[in-house]
């Protein structure tokens, strides 16, 4: 057998692996997801509004995955070659994973979906964290104009407050400040070491410092468009809770709007919870789908050379292009 046709059996069993593993993943998902609606449907008394106003809602919260997914698909090329349609079925299949994992950890099962399609778990970290600084920066945004209303916040609201500032500032340390460390600890091993173990540790350091490089130019470069979209996520969630509520001020809208933030597991009782679960159940099995269709090869960054991005390369002219990072080597400066 030539060695070609040794590549490609490999690439075939590859690209069978991570079927099976999206599918075993999906299905878990999909059962957690199941019981989670079922414990919803038990204990909710959900007082529901007019039909026309819960399909407002629903096109409002539909709006504010569409544009998560966008922000993911920018974040995402510009950190790992991943294709365009695989991150924004990614996004869809994953997004019930924040409502049947418990304090918020949907970001979990996000980075390991986008660890097993590039085949870097340290990139599918920084992308999760680079969409959390940004919504962190947004609901900041937002927790000021409410209390410019009045709005007051309970106290597990303003812990989740101290949780978004913790974040923006592990953010920014890491991407603006974290490279000359890499940096000056990848010239140590390199002049004073030459082990196998030495080896090992080069290409990891130097694999996170491409990586925290290319998100730093990423975030720099879409700033404006990456600070639009996360702006305007929670402005279509603001939108879907007022479209449920009967009488509407801007301090009911408020004090509604911090209790779905505030809230830890699962999904509240309330209308938002019903128009939640209605609108993932039926993006959910159409994304997976999309999903598991897409994985033809072992991985998205298999489709671009070493350093090229294939979401931003001229010559593939399907592909969305912005203002991308290019490194191909990886050497201290």
């Amino acid at each position: 057998m030539s060695a070609r046709a040794g590549r490609f059996l490999s690439g075939r069993d590859a690209a069978a692996g991570i079927k099976a593993a999206f599918a075993v993943a999906g299905l878990a998902l999909a059962g957690l997801f199941a019981l989670s609606a079922h414990d919803w449907v038990q204990t909710s008394a959900a007082q529901l509004p007019d039909w026309s106003w819960l399909l407002a809602a629903g096109a409002c919260y539909l709006l504010s995955h569409l544009l998560r997914a966008l922000r993911l698909a920018m974040i995402g090329a510009g950190i790992a070659p991943l294709r365009l349609r695989q991150l924004l079925a990614l996004h869809f299949h994953a997004a019930p994973a924040s409502i049947v994992l418990p304090f918020k950890l949907g970001d979990a099962y996000l980075i390991g979906a986008l660890a097993l399609l590039s085949g870097d778990p340290g990139k599918a970290v920084l992308i999760a964290l680079a969409q959390r600084i940004f919504d962190a920066i947004a609901l900041i945004v937002f927790a000021l104009g409410l209390s410019a209303f009045g709005v007051g916040f309970p106290e597990t609201f303003r812990l989740t407050l101290t949780v978004l500032a913790l974040v923006i500032g592990a953010g920014f340390a890491l991407v603006f400040i974290a490279r000359p460390g890499l940096l000056a600890l990848q010239d140590y091993i390199f002049t004073h070491h030459l082990s196998r173990e030495a080896r090992v540790a080069l290409r990891l350091i130097c694999s996170l410092r491409q990586a925290v490089e290319l998100a730093r130019d990423s975030a720099v470069r879409n700033f404006a468009a990456l600070l639009a979209f996360s702006l305007g996520v929670w402005l279509a969630e603001a939108a879907t809770v007022a479209c449920l509520i009967p009488a509407l001020t801007p301090l009911t809208l408020g004090d509604e709007f911090v209790r779905i933030l505030a809230f830890q597991n699962g999904l509240p009782s309330n209308a938002y919870g019903a128009v939640a679960l209605a609108v993932l159940a039926l993006c959910w099995p159409v994304a997976s789908f999309r999903l598991v269709r897409l994985l033809r090869r072992p991985n998205g960054a298999q489709d671009a050379a070493p350093g090229r991005l294939a979401f931003a390369n001229r010559s593939q002219p399907r592909r969305i292009r912005l203002h991308m990072f290019r490194r191909s080597i990886c050497s201290p400066d």
